[in-house]
């Protein structure tokens, strides 16, 4: 919960891009373990009322990507695992405020 309050604190005070903030709140050595198929990435994107677009705009990749990510036509590279991560912990109210 720490973690995510001082990602949020930086959210409302730094101008950065979102997508940094998201991966640099998960720790790297974790998010290279954790499993991702298509099932979870879209239930968890479902679960926090996400577009495939708002998805794709808060871990900065193409709506496309997110699109061959849940259908298993591609994985997602190491550099967006983090991100995926840390959505995992997330609340929509949070999510929603990432999108703002």
């Amino acid at each position: 919960i720490a973690n995510l309050e001082k990602t949020l604190r930086q959210l409302k005070v730094g101008s950065a891009n979102t997508t940094d903030k998201i991966a640099s709140a998960a720790d790297p050595e974790k998010t290279t373990q954790i499993r991702l198929n298509p099932t979870s990435i879209k239930k968890h994107r479902k679960r926090l009322k996400l577009s495939q677009s708002e998805l794709s705009q808060l871990l900065n990749v193409s709506t496309n990507t997110v699109v061959r990510w849940e259908a298993g036509t591609s994985i997602p590279r190491d550099a967006y695992r983090p991100g995926l991560a840390e959505l995992r912990t997330m609340g929509i109210k949070e999510v929603k405020t990432l999108l703002r």
